[in-house]
C-alpha cells in the first residue's frame, strides 16, 4: 500500500493519493493503479476514525456520487458532517479528483481554509 504526501513520499498506510493543501485540506485522487481509492484509507490518512462516520467501506467515488445524487461534475461540493468535498477534476463521467477540508467543529470555513 502506498500513500503519496505532498512531495509524493510513500508513507505506507494505505493505496491512495494525496496531497496536503494546508492545514485540514487535501486534494485526492479518487483511483489509485487504474482502481477506485477506498474511503477507509482516506479516513485513515488524514488521522479520522471512519467508524465514527456511520458509512459504509466503498470507494471515495462511489460516497461522492451517492452524497452528491448524481455523476459529479467540475465544481460540485457537498458537506457531510465536518468535512467539504469540493470535486476539481471529473474525466469522462469518472471522478478523478476532489479536495476534502475539514471543517472546524462549528461547519464553517475560516477565512485562511479557503
Amino acid at each position: 500500500y502506498l500513500i503519496k504526501d505532498e512531495v509524493g513520499i510513500g508513507l505506507g498506510a494505505a493505496d491512495i493519493e494525496t496531497h496536503k493543501l494546508g492545514d485540514n485540506r487535501y486534494l485526492v485522487s479518487c483511483d489509485s493503479n487504474s482502481r477506485n481509492a477506498s474511503l477507509r484509507d482516506l479516513f485513515e490518512y488524514i488521522q479520522l476514525d471512519f467508524d465514527l462516520y456511520n458509512l459504509e467501506n466503498q470507494s471515495i467515488s462511489g460516497w461522492v456520487v451517492e452524497s452528491l445524487g448524481e455523476v459529479p461534475q467540475k465544481g460540485d461540493t457537498f458537506t457531510y458532517r465536518d468535512l467539504k468535498v469540493e470535486v476539481t477534476k471529473v474525466d469522462q463521467h469518472r471522478l478523478k479528483k476532489i479536495i476534502v477540508t475539514r471543517l472546524p467543529e462549528n461547519g464553517k470555513e475560516t477565512p485562511d481554509e479557503k
